[in-house]
């Protein structure tokens, strides 16, 4: 039996209309990599519409995995990397989009923001996965 012990993190930013937009696109990219926030930029503030590209270039360039996109249809096909993925979607709190952690049965794993509520709509869903994974099998691996 494997037992994970991380310890989920939350936003420290939570206000999007403020100076600094909410980081809870960040949280879930560092609970997916189980990593401290700290250590992973705050990619929606730092280049706006851009978010997505610059979380792709920055996954492939530090953990050589790579971001995919995946319509919210479940269940998506978990990689070798995570069985965790990234659901987006609209926020319960207002008119702006959120992030929360979710298994690939698309059920909540961890909502970062400290009202726990979730998404009020599914939009798209982001998993990550090496470039082993990436590969299809072959007559050796199948």
């Amino acid at each position: 039996m494997t037992i994970n012990a991380w310890r989920y993190a939350d936003q420290e930013h939570t206000d999007p209309e403020g100076s600094v937009y909410g980081d809870c696109w960040r949280v879930c990219v560092a609970n997916l990599l189980q990593l401290p926030t700290r250590k992973v930029p705050h990619f929606v503030h730092n280049h706006g519409e851009h978010w997505y590209h610059a979380t792709k270039e920055w996954l492939l360039a530090e953990h050589q995995v790579h971001l995919l996109h995946r319509p919210p249809r479940f269940p998506i096909t978990p990689t070798g990397r995570s069985e965790r993925i990234i659901l987006c979607g609209k926020s319960p709190r207002g008119d702006w989009g959120h992030a929360v952690l979710a298994d690939h049965h698309g059920h909540v794993i961890h909502d970062p923001h400290p009202s726990r509520a979730g998404l009020e709509t599914v939009v798209t869903a982001y998993l990550i996965a090496t470039v082993d994974d990436l590969q299809p099998p072959t007559e050796e691996t199948a």
